[in-house]
């Protein structure tokens, strides 16, 4: 570039600088960075806030799953059947946010798992990654499973947040 400035300055011609532009032009061009700033700004407002309703959107429908687990988990807790928890927890493996789920009698202690965590996410696009370095990727949620007043176990879950729709791109078995 600084070739070209230097031939058309050696054949008479100068390179134009912003002082050689008329006012027409300058203001022109001021106009149009100052569209091209706006439109991007109210872009980056409508994404940022679309994200948020997403997130806050995502946590209340996990809270709800959370739920239904609890309730259904109820009578394998109060009968001890491992087994028929660990098949209810199993079955979350359709929904693809859960990473990890846990079932906990009324002392704390693990009854129950479920782990999804081995399944490898799928990268994104350039959006996503974008979001989820701005916002957090995973959310936890807890349930408190209460019979007539008294805690008889708890559901802990870990989820994947999704970014970009109500499901994750993730590949299941």
């Amino acid at each position: 570039m600084v070739d070209v400035t230097r031939r058309s300055v050696a054949r008479g011609r100068r390179a134009l600088h912003w002082r050689d532009f008329s006012i027409v032009h300058k203001l022109g061009l001021l106009q149009a960075l100052n569209t091209l700033v706006a439109v991007v700004l109210i872009a980056l407002v409508f994404s940022v806030g679309n994200a948020i309703t997403r997130y806050h959107h995502n946590q209340k429908q996990l809270q709800a799953l959370a739920q239904v687990i609890g309730e259904h988990s109820r009578a394998a807790l109060a009968f001890g059947d491992r087994q028929s928890a660990q098949t209810i927890l199993a079955a979350l493996r359709a929904t693809n946010e859960i990473e990890l789920v846990r079932l906990l009698d009324e002392r704390g202690v693990l009854f129950a798992r479920a782990d999804f965590s081995g399944h490898r996410p799928h990268q994104g696009t350039f959006q996503e990654r974008l979001v989820s370095s701005v916002f957090p990727t995973h959310l936890s949620v807890s349930y408190s499973i209460t019979d007539e007043g008294k805690e008889v176990g708890r559901v802990n879950s870990r989820h994947t947040c999704c970014t970009s729709g109500s499901t994750c791109s993730r590949a299941r078995p």
